[in-house]
């Protein structure tokens, strides 16, 4: 499995820099992962229009949003 992105769980304690990933794994595994035309939104690909208040319940290492586009 490849480490997730989230808050201060970058390589350095940047957010905002490299996120170390789990052994065995590279930037090609995402790249790869990112062409393989697999759904990786979890929604279907439609688009998902919730209010700030549901996004804020989806706070855990288990279950994260995020926001794009406002």
């Amino acid at each position: 499995m490849l480490a997730v992105p989230t808050g201060s769980a970058s390589a350095t304690g940047n957010p905002r820099n490299k996120v170390a990933l789990t052994p065995g794994h590279s930037l090609l595994d995402w790249i790869k992962l990112g062409k393989s035309g697999k759904d990786l939104t979890g929604v279907g690909g439609r688009r998902l229009d919730v209010t700030a208040e549901e996004l804020a319940k989806h706070c855990s290492h288990e279950d994260v949003w995020t926001a794009i586009k406002g």
